[in-house]
């Protein structure tokens, strides 16, 4: 079983002014998919504790996966990805790429978003974006593959199929 983490990007959701809806579809996803919760935190849009979050998190063993939501559109405060990449040790861009070629198909704004996904310290990071659909439509399109990806990461093996 995989330990995941889920971090919301929000400065509406961390000053309580927002419930943080996003972030909870996706723990329901996941732990429906047979994941297991680590921890869930939300912290503001900022770039700094973002970065620590995804940072301490992906060096914890019983971590395996961790999903942001929020922060992946084109504001000025939408600094997810940015934080992401500054600490990937590489990124899967395929991931992203098909998550907004599948969603593109019902809304088109969908290829708007800057998500990133890769991995630090043998953890997967996946940016999905701050709205329910969004959440969905992302973790829905890749559940299958991540399950893969995790398996690889953790007994870095050489067999893929």
């Amino acid at each position: 079983m995989f330990g995941f983490c889920v971090l919301t990007t929000s400065d509406r959701c961390a000053d309580g002014t927002m419930k943080d809806i996003s972030g909870e579809i996706a723990v329901k996803l996941l732990l429906n998919y047979g994941f297991l919760l680590v921890e869930k935190k939300i912290v503001p849009d900022d770039f700094k504790k973002i970065t620590s979050t995804l940072e301490k998190w992906s060096l914890r063993d019983e971590i395996n996966f961790i999903v942001t939501t929020g922060g992946t559109g084109l504001s000025d405060r939408d600094v997810t990805p940015q934080a992401t990449l500054s600490l990937l040790e590489y990124q899967i861009t395929g991931i992203v790429d098909y998550v907004r070629l599948k969603s593109a198909e019902s809304n088109k704004k969908s290829i708007l978003s800057r998500s990133v996904a890769g991995v630090k310290n043998h953890t997967l990071i996946i940016n999905t974006p701050g709205s329910p659909s969004g959440v969905v439509d992302t973790l829905e399109n890749i559940l299958d593959v991540i399950n893969h990806s995790l398996n690889v990461l953790i007994n870095s093996t050489n067999e893929h199929n």
